[in-house]
């Protein structure tokens, strides 16, 4: 007791010391500050003040994030060195990961790595890697690059623009930044993440999870997908320029086919850089093994890619067992009916996209084109497409010899046409045991008449189809299964209902209100799982799945309001120009409105999110920016007016 009296003292008189050295110092910078308005004019004094307060502000900022991180550990010490469980984490070692089914549903950030995380690193990983940080400065040169193209690709006459600019001008001039949606101590928490080259922050592969690992097992996991000799190549150059120079050659050689519009788009020349690759992790699987992933952005083939992905669109879908999407299942399902005899099942195709037999595909591809009467050049430009996959890891280039990298724009197509044509040999097999077959891409709903043990005999017959394509089984429980993200249920009549399915991994987490994001966008989270709930459930488990939708949304902040519980459809709007500007509240709104006096649009982005302040898994390219242009009418008029200021 003595010695916490006399600490409390000797800490109160520190605390005095140190409130008679302000007072001291601010006598002095008073003095300093007289001293300078007699010799400086008073804008250069001006100019003067501001520069200095910004920066003895940043200072403090960091001086306390620093001084709060050191009492937040001291407060950890205190625990008796017992682990500090946060909201919102769990904390395991790698090889301790077991089932997804021992992950909580609110837990939505993962730590595999072996750091200890504190309060404030916690807290911005678990709001998610999509959620947008208020800006610390307004981005002037960008929301004028955005009005100056607008102006001039839409061609506006000389006195609205000068106009426009004007009420742009004077928006800018009154600004004034909104309140931060994060606190220092967090964005220092960003900080050290990104600066620590021991640990990566990703984004998990299903469920909406943030996963920190360590950088040494996050390559190593890479290593082992690499070391798989029939599907990948390591390579001693740099594949880029050649690939981009085939693809020019076969885009001229077919020009034909093309549009005028559509050539100058594919044939000019534009900034490329050689495709990523980096993996997701899986983390509802043993050791949560990687997904991987290839970052087409950019790459030699990535418009042409599109393009004909967009084209050969009309080869799929038209078989009867083509699902579209979730709402386009349940539809299917209203008719169903189950015998006593019959079971559900689902059928999973392993690893397909990396599985797939190019040439024996590209055979099937060529006789779709004949059937559509399409082009059989594009089967040329598709071929191109597949054999072109090569990626950039760690420095070294790898190409890819067999099956189809998931990122590329021609994948699911592949993979559909693919899959159909695997299903033309299903019936061949044992054509009375199906009353039912679903497909969407590789995952099957079948409704199976037999017992399990003929399940069994069934799926060694699918397994027989082709060496490269292997399905796996999963049965119906207590008369219910899950497929894609519904879950079926049959009644005691034979009939079938169905309701909203969330996988044991899924964390509920969703945009944060509180993120700096237009209110539109936060408005279409409520809309789609509003509308989610209204497509995907039954009559009877509709207002269930509402309660729920608002629990989630109540967690994510958003505030409850009558729409919430109704369904929202969005009418169709003719064609606007339209303008691109980054999203800052009570600035670039106001700026949206202006430019909606002159049938103007603007599609606002975000500012930059928690992702962008992390440290890529992706390989990171020296980018040669384009050579800068003469400033425009409305750089200048704001220069002119923020040196006023």
């Amino acid at each position: 007791m003595i010695l916490r009296n006399a600490s409390v003292r000797l800490l109160r008189q520190l605390i005095r010391n140190i409130r008679c050295e302000l007072i001291k110092v601010q006598s002095e910078l008073y003095v300093l500050h007289q001293e300078c308005s007699a010799v400086l004019s008073v804008s250069d004094f001006d100019l003067c003040d501001r520069v200095t307060h910004g920066q003895a502000e940043r200072i403090a900022d960091l001086r306390c994030a620093v001084h709060n991180k050191k009492l937040l550990k001291l407060s950890t010490h205190q625990k008796n060195n017992k682990t500090v469980s946060y909201i919102g984490l769990i904390d395991v070692q790698a090889d301790k990961v077991q089932s997804l089914k021992k992950v909580d549903s609110s837990d939505v950030a993962i730590n595999l790595s072996g750091e200890k995380l504190d309060y404030a690193t916690v807290s911005i990983l678990a709001k998610g890697l999509n959620f947008a940080l208020t800006p610390r400065r307004v981005p002037y040169e960008s929301i004028i690059g955005s009005v100056e193209e607008a102006i001039n690709r839409i061609k506006i006459p000389y006195n609205d623009a000068e106009s426009l600019r004007q009420d742009v001008a004077n928006i800018l001039r009154k600004t004034k930044l909104p309140k931060s949606n994060v606190t220092a101590e967090e964005r220092y928490a960003l900080k050290c993440i990104r600066e620590n080259e021991n640990i990566l922050v990703l984004k998990a592969d299903k469920g909406n999870a943030t996963v920190v690992m360590n950088t040494s097992d996050y390559d190593s996991k890479i290593c082992v997908l690499l070391s798989d000799t029939s599907l990948y190549k390591r390579v001693s150059y740099n594949p880029t320029s050649r690939v981009a120079r085939r693809t020019r050659a076969l885009i001229q050689e077919h020009r034909d086919i093309f549009t005028e519009e559509e050539y100058n788009s594919l044939y000019r020349a534009k900034h490329i850089q050689p495709p990523k690759l980096y993996g997701l992790p899986k983390i509802h699987k043993k050791n949560a093994p990687l997904r991987p992933i290839v970052s087409q952005i950019n790459s030699p083939t990535y418009d042409l890619a599109k393009h004909v992905a967009k084209i050969l669109q009309p080869l799929v879908g038209k078989s009867s067992s083509f699902v579209k999407n979730s709402h386009h299942f349940t539809d299917m399902l209203k008719s169903t009916k189950l015998e006593p005899t019959e079971i559900m099942v689902s059928f999973d195709v392993e690893s397909l996209f990396t599985n797939i037999p190019v040439n024996e595909c590209m055979e099937v591809v060529k006789d779709r084109l004949l059937e559509k009467d399409l082009p059989s050049q594009y089967s040329v430009l598709l071929k191109h497409c597949l054999d072109a996959g090569y990626f950039l890891y760690q420095g070294e280039y790898y190409l890819q010899i067999d099956g189809v990298a998931k990122g590329s724009s021609v994948a699911p197509l592949v993979a559909n046409i693919w899959m159909e044509h695997i299903e033309t040999k299903i019936p061949a097999l044992r054509p009375l045991e199906i009353s039912l077959w679903k497909r969407y891409v590789d995952d099957v709903f079948c409704i199976f008449n037999g017992t399990q043990q003929q399940a069994d005999e069934y799926l060694k017959y699918l397994n027989f189809i082709h060496s490269k394509t292997k399905f796996t089984m999963e049965l119906e429980k207590d008369r219910s299964l899950a497929f894609l993200d519904i879950l079926v249920m049959v009644r005691s009549d034979g009939s079938v209902t169905h309701t909203v399915y969330r996988k044991p991994t899924h964390t509920d987490r969703y945009l944060h209100a509180s993120s700096h994001h237009h209110p539109r966008h936060l408005q279409s989270v409520v809309t789609t799982l509003t509308n989610r709930a209204q497509d995907l459930c039954a009559p009877e488990f509709v207002e269930q799945e509402l309660s729920h939708v608002q629990e989630v949304l109540k967690k994510n902040g958003y505030i409850k309001s009558r729409r919430q519980n109704k369904r929202v459809t969005k009418a169709k709007k003719p064609e606007v120009n339209v303008a691109y500007m980054t999203y800052l509240r009570g600035i670039t709104d106001k700026i949206g409105t202006a430019l909606n006096k002159y049938s103007i649009k603007t599609v606002y982005y975000p500012p930059s999110k928690v992702t962008n302040n992390l440290r890529s898994p992706k390989d990171k390219l020296p980018y040669e920016a384009p050579a800068p242009t003469a400033g425009t009418h409305l750089s200048r008029r704001v220069t002119t007016l923020l040196q006023k200021k």
